[in-house]
């Protein structure tokens, strides 16, 4: 089961696409008018695209096929569900390719980006519901892999919202690609598969690279003839505040190792989101201090592949109370 796949209830009457994975093994789905509900994963089946053979495009038999009872249409119409997928050609050759399992064309440009230079590889149209191979890559270059860029539009004929281009820029760290081990939907197979789409798009830096006017939000539609719904993007942040009240609330029936073990966690955490996203600079608030957790996120910043340099930040701000981190 993935973003974007059709999906029915065992226990109502009615059908919907997954849009997006919540704890305890729940999943949110869209059903009719774009309303959302929360349901065990347990209590829904995959719908297989071999339906449509049998029960035609409308949901209805055709003539001369099985009881003249027919199933009510389908009224939710799938937006989301772009990926990347990383899919292993031996032990060492990975073949890498977009995934579109959505219902609505999507025109891509796939590339790499590095240092400010473009480096365009793969560019076409995926037709709903469909996967293209765009590139190779191989892990033993892993470290040396260049941050990819993906720019995608997306087409759906009719009357219907509009929904903004998608500019999106990725690099992984070995933890963060190596634990999204998954099965890709149209693909089939065992990937490293990172949802496109699951996030509204962050900015590039080259702003050469980017449509004239790319906004901060999404514009998701649940069906052609319901409005789009503004989803506010969710940037990386670049300041992170490490003081453990600003962490939880329960920091008072915590012990020393506790805390410093949630402040590194959340350490390690932003820095991922930073580098997937493609930031150049963020800052970790960690107080001053007995200087144990400033000396331990010291250790792990300077083995770290992914970063170029670290220094005291702002200190007329911060004093010696907060590191600056250069991402290359």
């Amino acid at each position: 089961m993935n973003i974007g796949d059709r999906v029915r209830l065992l226990y109502h009457k009615q059908e919907g696409i997954v849009t997006k994975f919540l704890p305890n093994d729940v999943v949110e789905v869209e059903i009719e008018e774009g309303f959302r509900i929360p349901v065990l994963r347990s209590e829904l089946v995959v719908i297989a695209r071999e339906e449509d053979l049998v029960f035609g495009k409308n949901g209805k038999k055709p003539q001369g096929i099985g009881a003249a009872s027919a199933t009510a249409e389908v009224k939710v119409w799938s937006e989301i569900g772009f990926y990347l997928a990383y899919m292993p050609f031996n032990d060492q050759q990975l073949s890498v390719y977009l995934i579109n399992n959505t219902d609505v064309q999507i025109m891509f440009s796939f590339g790499e980006s590095n240092n400010g230079s473009y480096n365009g590889i793969s560019a076409g149209t995926l037709q709903k519901r469909s996967s293209q191979k765009v590139h190779e890559v191989s892990l033993q270059n892993f470290e040396k892999w260049s941050p990819v860029l993906i720019q995608a539009i997306f087409f759906k004929q009719g009357y219907g919202s509009f929904r903004e281009p998608l500019c999106r820029k990725m690099k992984f760290t070995a933890e963060t690609f190596y634990k999204n081990q998954k099965q890709a939907p149209i693909l089939n197979q065992t990937t490293y598969l990172f949802q496109i789409d699951h996030e509204p798009p962050l900015p590039v830096k080259n702003e050469a690279l980017r449509p004239e006017v790319l906004k901060e939000s999404m514009l998701y539609s649940s069906r052609h003839d319901v409005p789009a719904k503004v989803v506010v993007a969710s940037r990386p942040k670049i300041e992170v505040d490490l003081h453990i009240e600003r962490l939880t609330e329960k920091s008072t029936t915590m012990n020393s190792s506790q805390i410093l073990q949630l402040q590194l966690d959340t350490f390690e955490k932003q820095l991922d989101n930073a580098i997937m996203a493609g930031l150049e600079k963020i800052v970790f608030i960690h107080g001053v201090g007995n200087g144990v957790l400033r000396n331990e996120i010291h250790k792990k910043l300077s083995k770290h592949t992914l970063v170029e340099y670290f220094q005291d930040a702002q200190k007329e701000k911060f004093g010696y109370g907060a590191t600056s981190v250069k991402l290359k």
